[in-house]
């Protein structure tokens, strides 16, 4: 049984080849640490990066408000953020033949701020996906599916690259920030007005995605000077194998590579075939409730 296709954008190919600026071993994982200890790194960057990752989540924290509010189920069970610590990004930049600087690291790579949203069901996955689709303050300029193509190794999960549609400041002030989310959780505020009250100046305009289309070319602003942040969804399953298949990767001297990594594969298969009888069952008791209705 395949996994659903709902998550292809319409009109678009899934482009499921290693993205340029992610190496495998960074896609599986993205550690979740508020804040890297030598943050001085992205000097005036920082605070864009910061405030990037907590629009998302806002952004994040209304769906599942609303969702509440209609007494829907909701499809994400957590999300995590992080910034790219300077010594992986420096490391990164090197490799990529870069010069290690603070622009280079936000406008020629494009995962120094990452959100991982862990959904319960496959479905989620897709549902989240198309959320964050029409998000007006974001544009998604690439998308890559592991769920459907996952890679040799087993790894499964659904990626996403998103851009400012608007690079102009936001103020970052933290009473702001604690009053927009003191009002999310009131539910005295809704997603469009959110927007319009983040928005500064006042011209978001919605923009259609421009799917998994890979990027070519050896530009460094391939994606234009905008901020953008790296979005994995992954179910809950996929996330738990993701994380030890990461210990695997990044710990030295563990014997028995080949077999544990060949143990890691068809955990990944079993884990899969779980995830698609969960939204099967889920399905089945979703249809009997409408039934009744």
């Amino acid at each position: 049984m395949q996994p659903s296709s709902t998550l292809q954008p319409v009109g678009t190919q899934q482009h499921v080849e290693t993205h340029p600026d992610t190496t495998e071993a960074e896609e599986q994982s993205l550690p979740s640490i508020d804040l890297p200890p030598d943050a001085d790194f992205y000097g005036d960057y920082l605070q864009k990066l910061k405030e990037i990752t907590w629009r998302f989540e806002i952004s994040l924290e209304t769906y599942l408000m609303e969702r509440g509010i209609n007494r829907e189920r909701k499809p994400i069970s957590s999300w995590k953020t992080r910034i790219k610590s300077p010594d992986s990004m420096r490391e990164k930049l090197i490799k990529r033949g870069y010069e290690p600087t603070a622009e280079n690291a936000v406008y020629a790579v494009h995962d120094a701020a990452g959100v991982r949203v862990i959904c319960p069901l496959v479905d989620d996955v897709a549902s989240v996906a198309q959320f964050i689709r029409e998000l007006p303050c974001f544009e998604v300029v690439q998308e890559k599916d592991y769920i459907l193509h996952p890679k040799p190794n087993g790894y499964r999960s659904y990626h996403m690259i998103l851009a400012r549609t608007n690079d102009s400041e936001l103020d970052p002030d933290a009473t702001r920030q604690a009053a927009a989310k003191a009002a999310i959780e009131a539910q005295e505020i809704s997603l469009s007005q959110l927007i319009d009250q983040l928005n500064t100046s006042g011209t978001f305009d919605a923009v259609e995605s421009k799917g998994a289309e890979a990027q070519t070319g050896d530009n460094r602003f391939e994606f234009g000077r905008r901020m953008c942040v790296e979005v994995q969804l992954r179910t809950i399953a996929m996330d738990s194998w993701a994380s030890i298949e990461h210990d695997l990767k990044y710990k030295k001297d563990v014997p028995n590579q080949e077999f544990l990594q060949a143990e890691l594969k068809r955990c990944a298969d079993e884990m899969a075939a779980t995830d698609l009888s969960l939204q099967t069952i889920a399905d089945l008791i979703n249809v009997k409730q409408i039934g009744k209705k």
